[in-house]
């Protein structure tokens, strides 16, 4: 458990040694300019680690598929778990693509 807070916490120190460092500035660990940078930081870190995770769902659902071995409760089991992957994928996905037509509206205007 100390560990874990340990590895929780080691990180602000970190960044509270790089903001000391300045002339009182307010340091911005996020390189963020302003809100809509922000968010799309956001849905990039979002999208790096959910394309990974929506393969394991899709190849854990695949092997559902294939240890059902023709039992029906099993098999529709496994269509809801590749289901409900593929709705995962088309929210990761619409998210990206949302964010880009509001950023390319708000651009615009």
């Amino acid at each position: 458990m100390l560990n874990k807070f340990l590895d929780t916490l080691l990180p602000s120190y970190v960044y509270a040694a790089k903001c000391a460092e300045s002339d009182a500035l307010f340091c911005n660990p996020i390189n963020s300019k302003d809100f809509y940078a922000l968010i799309e930081a956001i849905l990039l870190v979002l999208w790096k680690f959910g394309i990974p995770i929506l393969v394991l769902f899709i190849v854990f659902a695949g092997f559902k598929y294939v240890t059902a071995q023709g039992n029906e409760a099993k098999v529709e089991e496994a269509t809801k778990a590749l289901w409900w992957s593929v709705v995962g994928g088309a929210v990761l996905l619409g998210a990206r693509v949302i964010a880009a037509v509001i950023k390319a509206t708000v651009g615009a205007v």
